[in-house]
């Protein structure tokens, strides 16, 4: 991915980590349908400059190619905060549960495994980035623009954590 690209996928990784485990970006609770909050959420960004943000689906999840193509607006990160409080976990500033840093962390092993044994021999293990799992392909010398790279990560998406959804640093 070209280096805006890049920043996008960082930031729809930070959406989709502010908004917990179960799906690519997707909340729900017992009291709600599945889609009302991530439909409050939706509404807010828009009402926020981000005029492009989708709407989730009928399981309450964002579509991730639709939330990559917003998320190098420049008032992308400004909305995700104000409009954090619309979900569950509080939004940005409120740090995941224990059992969901655990899922990413499991799920982040199985993508580094996979990104391997489709070829990219270097990816790397997450590391740990300001109290975040993340992951450095740059620091290990990977050109994350190469062919190679981009069809393991299309490949490998599948196994990405499902609480994250679009690889960080990708």
């Amino acid at each position: 991915m070209r280096a805006s690209s890049a920043a996008a996928v960082l930031a729809v990784a930070g959406l989709a980590l502010v908004t917990g485990c179960g799906g690519s970006a997707k909340r729900s609770t017992s009291r709600q349908s599945p889609t009302s909050q991530p439909l409050a959420f939706s509404r807010c960004m828009r009402s926020r400059g981000v005029a492009d943000f989708p709407d989730p689906d009928p399981s309450g999840v964002w579509p991730k190619s639709q939330v990559e193509a917003v998320a190098g607006n420049p008032k992308f990160d400004p909305a995700t905060r104000a409009c954090g409080h619309l979900l569950p976990d509080g939004g940005p500033g409120v740090p995941p549960s224990q059992a969901v840093v655990q899922q990413i962390r499991t799920d982040m092993a199985k993508f580094a495994q996979c990104m391997r044994s489709h070829g990219v021999r270097g990816w790397p293990d997450p590391t740990l980035d300001r109290g975040r799992d993340v992951f450095d392909p740059q620091a290990a010398g990977i050109d994350t623009g190469s062919p190679l790279v981009g069809a393991a990560m299309r490949t490998c998406e599948g196994v990405f954590p499902a609480s994250v959804g679009i690889p960080p640093g990708a």
